[in-house]
């Protein structure tokens, strides 16, 4: 059933987005003694634009749904997605480590925690940039899809995001980290949402670039399937 309204959301088309961005404050652990940059502790202040709300009832017949009523919904929805990224892309107690066990609380059970960790090198930072001196976000968006019950209470949700970051590593190399995400969530209280399932299209490329743009020489491209996604039409 899980698969099936995840289906039906994907079928109903979503909107997706773009991108990273920020700033992180100085302070916290310095380069040694020897005269070198300070280096920031601090999560970079960060949150999704979000740009669209849709609202799926469960059949045809349902009244059309209030989409004013939806929008704090989706706030919610997208408040999650917020934290999910701080932990796993921007948090440098975490990339510095190459430990994200604080963005596993993003996921809904052991199941979807396992899944997860199986692609930890596509929907995190992973351990390629332990050693870099910042991980700012740019500018990103988020579109949301809520699928009602047959009660017209919110059922499961969307999240459709583009997602960038642009590291620097202590010689003063860019890289821009992308990319094109789909998550599946469900409510686990009354403004809480969980992921079960995600699928994300990843690329690093050299240099500061615009998200989603292609690269000539990509450093990385990785596609982490997601059992929702390996059904869809």
């Amino acid at each position: 059933m899980i698969l099936v309204l995840a289906v039906l959301l994907i079928a109903g088309g979503i909107g997706a987005f773009a991108l990273l961005g920020g700033g992180s404050d100085s302070g916290g652990d310095g380069d040694g003694g020897d005269g070198g940059p300070e280096v920031s502790n601090e999560t970079p202040e960060f949150a999704f634009d979000m740009r669209f709300v849709t609202v799926v009832p469960s059949s045809s017949d349902d009244a059309k749904p209030d989409q004013e009523a939806a929008q704090p919904v989706a706030e919610n929805i997208t408040e999650a997605m917020n934290a999910y990224y701080r932990s796993a892309f921007l948090d440098p107690n975490n990339w510095r480590e190459a430990n994200y066990d604080s963005a596993w609380s993003a996921f809904l059970d052991k199941e979807a925690v396992t899944g997860a960790k199986e692609q930890a090198d596509v929907i995190t930072l992973g351990d390629a940039y332990t050693g870099a001196e910042s991980v700012m976000p740019k500018p990103s968006t988020d579109s949301v899809k809520i699928l009602l019950s047959p009660t017209g209470k919110p059922a499961e949700a969307v999240a459709q995001v583009t997602f960038g970051a642009l590291v620097t590593d202590t010689s003063g190399e860019l890289t821009t980290v992308s990319n094109l995400g789909q998550f599946f969530l469900k409510p686990v209280g009354a403004k809480e949402w969980k992921i079960y399932a995600f699928r994300i299209d990843r690329q690093d490329q050299p240099g500061d670039q615009i998200v989603g743009s292609p690269s000539p020489e990509p450093k990385k491209d990785k596609k982490s399937p997601s059992p929702a996604a390996e059904e869809t039409p």
